[in-house]
């Protein structure tokens, strides 16, 4: 009995400490991905502080940061939902910086005088700052407890 008892014992703690070591694996997971995300939003500040963005360093980050995004959705969906509002928050600001882009391009392409009176700087600058604000209203979220708590994960 002695024995039986024993073998339970350790079988629920080598149960246990698997689980904790998959929740710890995901839980960097999602952390190097909002870094490696948070890269293409410091990069867009950095060339708009350093005076402009231009159309190659945008199109390689955004591919990058979009496959970075997407990561982080299916994590935040699977394993983390107390992260919902955060990452609604991130999903917002990326779209409207896309949307935003995607115009000025246009309008760059099909009407240059437009595109240039149009102060399209100023307002990729707000969306930018919007953008790093979501960013680290995400990393805050991630240091409550309650996200990375046992139950926490699906």
């Amino acid at each position: 009995m002695g024995l039986l008892l024993a073998a339970v014992t350790s079988a629920l703690l080598i149960r246990h400490q698997r689980r904790e070591g998959e929740a710890l694996a995901r839980q960097q997971t999602f952390q190097a991905t909002l870094a490696r995300y948070a890269v293409w939003a410091a990069a867009l500040r950095s060339a708009l502080a350093a005076g402009g963005v231009t159309a190659e360093m945008t199109d390689d980050a955004v591919r990058g940061a979009q496959d970075a995004l997407l990561r982080l959705q299916a994590l935040q969906q699977h394993h983390f939902p107390a992260l919902e509002p955060a990452m609604a928050r991130l999903r917002q600001a990326d779209g409207a910086l896309r949307e935003f882009q995607t115009h000025q391009e246009n309008l760059r392409l099909h009407h240059a005088e437009a595109w240039l009176a149009s102060g399209h700087e100023a307002r990729l600058g707000d969306l930018a700052r919007g953008l790093e604000d979501a960013v680290e209203a995400l990393e805050i979220a991630l240091r409550q407890p309650r996200v990375f708590a046992p139950g926490a994960s699906r």
